[in-house]
């Protein structure tokens, strides 16, 4: 990173880039150079800067005129008019310059860049007078993603710069194309090369949206501790986040992080963040004045001198054990705890303490009730006038010699989205780094391939030829022997769905409502035919001539997979029964065909049915997150929210309905060979008997962390899923398992 001397930001993105504020770290709109002006030198001179959040930009399709009074546009106008004035703190009595630059902790639109959204942000910001930084929000990168917009503007989806004497990290903390918030492998490894080439001496600002402490969605308090591990021994001066559009200052782990509000709602306002004479201040303005609250509300005022390097108490926990009754931990002493709590996982609080250690408090916990497979342990320790801090550490609970199934394990360094393709003697997946991997029957690599972009769900196969999609639009096709390239075509919108293969044709419905039919020996596109505005995501159903589609705008698709003529459209199940609106949309969970019906679940979590021509006939079930049909019969398998799977005959009657482990996630449930396995959103992988429903097997592929990729099969002895970690599991019956798999 360069000295700031020379009157530019160097900005070190997630994807290696290094970005010059005067060529490539441009604000949106304007280059850079159009805001050039004498900035505060790395020596750790006075500056100040703009922290605001959840702008909400609404979506704005062609042939739509830009509606000058819609959300935020007012505000971000006044926020703009504030950039070009000097910083006033009040209640601290401070003045500074004008603001150097604006950070904006996500939630940029509200459903993501659909048609010009971006582009009417980027307008209601045109007249700001410093330069501005973004992360994404969920909001963001739910119904489509804005990641591939943040490469070309910032490098990457996770940056950094270097200003004043401090180290930023701005850092996406949503999950790609879900709600859900995620630090994924490929992000946490970025943070830990980031950091190796900073100074420990040196402060650091993080910029991500969703807070870390309270309950902002994360998968488990070891998804977050994750990140806190990483900052150990540097000095941490404050976390800005968004998501919550209120106005507070809490800490973290010790850290102070503070909510930016939003550009409107009862919090509408902005921070400044300024230091000054080596003092770090916060204070959050309202836009308007109010009788029953201040306009100006101060967060935060602390000296950076004392500011002290975060320190962990590592625990002593074996990564593997047998022992199948108690797993014991070594809690390091401090002379000053005042209490302590020992914990497995994140609802398990059934520890017994053994004794006192020279160095160590020892505790014994119980494992009787947890499955075989990765979990995590966590000690809390509150020390006298210190708030609690919180340690983990994984562990694996070792499957018994008498177990059913064969556990491999392999991590390809980055989350996966893609559902694994298991072959014979290929299993191949993409990981949200964009690499495609192919790898034997027991996880061993045998080739990869780097697409460049990164990977959500599209991974397809014909024959020997793999075709991946990713948000830079472009289709690879690939040998499935090698991973060499066969062809390559680009088309105009990110891809975020696999193919749905028809005859000789590859059809993919990309992310901004358009259908491409490609011939999958060539590339050669056959034809586009655009249905909507608004983004497919879930693979799309072939039958009777049909190809049959859910999209973010709330309806299902019907289109002839010869020409791509519409043939119907309807509303998703939700929009039947009772509220019609796009964020219903039956997108991200596939529609199945069974007994000459079409079944759909969406995202008010309502499953129904229609006629193959789109009449619709009835709510089945509600709560429903995932549907997959038999390969056997007319019956269909239903995942719930609430920790259920049931099995429906023809006339949706249930078979059996057993409790296991689901959540919100719309894995779909996989039958192979008498057996049909379902995955919950934190990895616990449970197989049952298709017949009856009893359970034969459960193991968790993950300690914790989403699991967003689904299960792969190939339908007979072998299920392989993965969890954002990177973490590749696959289980094979023994029974029925080769000597050797190359």
């Amino acid at each position: 990173m360069s000295n700031h001397n020379r009157r530019t930001f160097v900005v070190t993105s997630l994807s290696g880039l290094s970005l010059s504020l005067l060529t490539g770290f441009k604000r949106l709109t304007r280059t850079a150079a159009e805001f050039a002006r004498p900035q505060a030198s790395l020596n750790g001179s006075d500056f100040s800067f703009i922290h605001f959040s959840d702008t909400h930009i609404n979506p704005r399709t062609p042939g739509q005129l830009q509606n000058e009074d819609s959300r935020s546009v007012e505000t971000l106008e006044w926020l703009a008019r504030c950039s070009s004035e000097p910083v006033v703190q009040k209640p601290y009595s401070i003045t500074t310059g004008m603001p150097a630059f604006a950070i904006h902790t996500g939630d940029v639109m509200e459903y993501g860049p659909v048609g010009y959204a971006w582009q009417d942000f980027e307008k209601a910001i045109a007249s700001m007078a410093c330069p501005v930084s973004l992360v994404p929000g969920n909001h963001d990168n739910t119904w489509g993603e804005i990641n591939h917009l943040l490469r070309k503007t910032y490098g990457d989806d996770s940056y950094s710069f270097d200003f004043g004497g401090c180290h930023f990290i701005c850092i996406n903390s949503s999950g790609l194309l879900d709600p859900l918030p995620s630090l994924d492998r490929r992000t946490l490894d970025w943070v830990a090369a980031d950091l190796a080439a900073v100074p420990d001496s040196t402060p650091l600002l993080i910029a991500m949206h969703h807070p870390l402490s309270g309950d902002a969605g994360y998968a488990s308090e070891y998804d977050k501790i994750r990140l806190w591990k990483l900052l150990v021994g540097r000095r941490v001066a404050l976390i800005m986040d968004g998501h919550w559009h209120t106005v507070h200052c809490q800490q973290w782990q010790g850290i102070d992080r503070v909510n930016g509000g939003a550009t409107f709602g009862i919090h509408t306002g902005y921070n400044t963040v300024t230091l000054k004479d080596g003092i770090l201040r916060v204070m959050f303005r309202y836009e308007k004045e109010s009788d029953e609250r201040p306009q100006l509300v101060p967060l935060l005022e602390k000296p950076l001198k004392d500011l002290a390097s975060l320190a962990d108490f590592p625990l002593r926990v074996p990564t593997e054990t047998d022992t199948g009754g108690q797993l014991r931990v070594h809690v390091p002493k401090s002379p000053h705890s005042v209490s302590m709590r020992v914990w497995i996982d994140s609802d398990i609080e059934n520890a017994q303490y053994l004794r006192e250690a020279s160095d160590f408090h020892i505790f014994a916990l119980d494992t009787e009730k947890i499955c075989r497979g990765w979990h995590f342990v966590s000690a809390r320790v509150r020390e006298s006038g210190k708030r609690a801090v919180t340690t983990a550490e994984r562990f694996k609970l070792l499957p018994g010699q008498d177990a059913s199934y064969q556990v491999y394990e392999t991590n390809v360094g980055a989350g996966v989205k893609t559902r694994p393709l298991v072959n014979e003697d290929l299993i191949s997946l993409a990981n949200t780094s964009g690499r495609v991997f192919g790898l034997s029957r027991s996880l061993e690599k045998k080739w990869t391939y780097d697409t460049e972009s990164q990977v959500v769900h599209s991974l397809s196969e014909i024959g020997e030829r793999i075709l991946v999609g990713d948000i830079a639009g472009k289709v690879h096709c690939l040998n499935s022997a090698d991973g060499k390239k066969t062809w390559k075509a680009s088309l105009p919108n990110p891809l975020y769905a696999a193919a749905a293969i028809h005859g000789a044709l590859a059809i993919f419905a990309d992310g901004a409502g358009w259908l491409h039919a490609i011939n999958h020996k060539d590339g050669q596109i056959q034809w586009s035919s655009q249905l909507t505005n608004y983004g497919f995501e879930s693979k799309p159903l072939l039958v009777e001539g049909q190809l049959i589609a859910g999209c973010w705008d709330g309806f299902i698709y019907s289109v002839d997979c010869d020409s791509g003529r519409t043939l119907w459209k309807t509303w998703s199940p939700k929009g039947h029964q009772d509220v019609k609106s796009r964020y219903y949309g039956a997108a991200d969970s596939p529609i199945v065909a069974c007994g000459g019906s079409l079944f759909a679940c969406d995202r008010g979590w309502v499953l129904g049915r229609f006629t193959l021509n789109g009449e619709f006939q009835e709510v089945i079930q509600e709560n429903i997150t995932s549907i997959t049909a038999s390969n056997v019969d007319q019956s269909l398998y239903a995942k719930s929210l609430n920790n259920y799977l049931t099995r429906l005959d023809s006339a949706c009657t249930p078979i059996w309905e057993v409790e296991v482990p689901t959540g919100r996630v719309p894995n779909q449930p996989v039958e192979f060979d008498g057996r049909v396995a379902i995955l919950s959103d934190t990895g616990i992988l449970t197989i049952l008997d298709s017949d009856s429903g009893q359970q034969l097997f459960q193991y968790s592929i993950s300690p914790r962390l989403y699991c967003l990729s689904g299960i792969g099969t190939d339908s007979k002895s072998a299920i392989v899923s993965a969890d954002m970690d990177g973490t590749v599991t696959s289980l094979e019956r023994k029974d029925v398992l080769e000597p050797v798999h190359s």
